[in-house]
């Protein structure tokens, strides 16, 4: 990590001292922080320091999506409450912090849910993707490390976190593959420009996980040899699935 626990990151009237180190990636950092103006805990997502001169066109790429993703308001999508950078030039943005914890650890604990439980998650996450993609924004990793669940009165709530390798669907700037291979969608895997698609298919994977317990692709050696093999339907996975899932599909 550039940055230290108790550490102060600067921007013109703002501070943030961070608590901890949430994740580490091969252009961001993402680390939990207390604004020290609000005196609450929020999230805080970093370029990484070392790219800021060596690769400016990050620097604008970087800018171009937390503007994007600041202009989303939806309860199934973490908010960006702020974009700046630091006195050195490094841009930031900031996400409202979200108690809770990932749909990967539920699922290690609870998984094969019934549809009366899976359902609900994956209406808000649909609901989510929809309000992402009208905005011009593919996510590219949906996968259950990047979706937070907790119990609500109402029952529970989930949350799409992580848009780490996320794309405008205006830059036609061709990257290759990025994203998870477990979840990628073929085309994805191909190194193809993004598409909404790559999203929707991925959180039919997620599904599928959902109500199986088993991601879709475990059984294959290699994300490769499934490009040309249709996605394994979840009748195939009868003896894993719920009570309640058997009846219905």
């Amino acid at each position: 990590a550039s940055y230290k626990k108790g550490e102060i990151l600067r921007a013109g009237n703002q501070a943030f001292r961070l608590t901890r180190c949430l994740g580490l990636g091969a252009m961001g950092e993402v680390y939990e922080v207390e604004d020290q103006n609000l005196g609450v805990t929020r999230v805080m997502k970093l370029l990484r320091p070392e790219l800021v001169h060596a690769r400016p066109h990050l620097v604008d790429r970087f800018i171009r999506e937390s503007r994007g993703l600041a202009k989303l308001r939806h309860p199934s999508v973490v908010p960006v409450l702020l974009s700046d950078r630091l006195a050195d030039g490094t841009p930031f943005y900031v996400m409202e912090f979200v108690a809770g914890r990932s749909l990967a650890a539920f699922l290690a604990k609870h998984a094969p849910l019934e549809p009366r439980v899976a359902l609900p998650i994956l209406m808000q996450l649909a609901s989510g993707l929809e309000a992402v993609h009208a905005a011009g924004i593919v996510h590219r990793d949906v996968k259950p490390d990047n979706v937070l669940v907790w119990r609500e009165s109402a029952g529970i709530r989930a949350t799409l976190l992580d848009f780490g390798v996320m794309k405008l669907l205006a830059d036609d700037v061709h990257e290759g593959f990025c994203g998870t291979p477990k979840y990628a969608a073929p085309e994805q895997l191909k190194g193809e420009l993004p598409t909404v698609k790559f999203d929707i298919f991925a959180l039919g994977c997620v599904a599928y996980q959902m109500l199986s317990r088993h991601e879709p692709y475990e059984d294959f050696d290699s994300p490769l040899e499934r490009i040309a093999r249709p996605a394994p339907r979840l009748r195939s996975e009868e003896r894993r699935v719920g009570k309640e899932c058997r009846s219905r599909w």
